[in-house]
């Protein structure tokens, strides 16, 4: 029986994550002593192929993904996170609330 792999394996641009190299020999071994046909999912499938004796396909991909433009995307919803939870409780958020008391700083504290 195959089992495939998924870990980001395989050098690519000179990038080589070793713990995640790591995890995926010993995933690879443990599958081979059970008996099991280990195909690993790889940036690089021929030189994970050679690396570890098994075959290995191309990373999975998704049709329209724009990576730069998820990137903006998740920014954009993680800075409107803070706001959306205060206005949920009909609070302002802290940083627009002229009224929140604020910490005097410490005197005497050269850091």
């Amino acid at each position: 029986m195959s089992v495939l792999i998924i870990g980001d394996v395989g050098v690519l641009d000179g990038m080589f994550h070793i713990g995640d190299e790591a995890m995926f020999e010993a995933a690879v071994g443990e599958l081979a002593q059970r008996g099991l046909s280990p195909v690993g999912v790889s940036s690089n499938p021929d030189e994970t192929a050679a690396r570890y004796g098994i075959p290995a396909v191309p990373r999975l991909g998704f049709a329209g993904l724009d990576r730069a433009e998820a990137r903006a995307i998740a920014k954009q919803e993680a800075a409107q996170r803070p706001r959306a939870k205060a206005a949920a409780a009909g609070r302002q958020p802290l940083a627009a609330n002229p009224n929140r008391p604020r910490k005097p700083a410490a005197a005497g504290r050269a850091w």
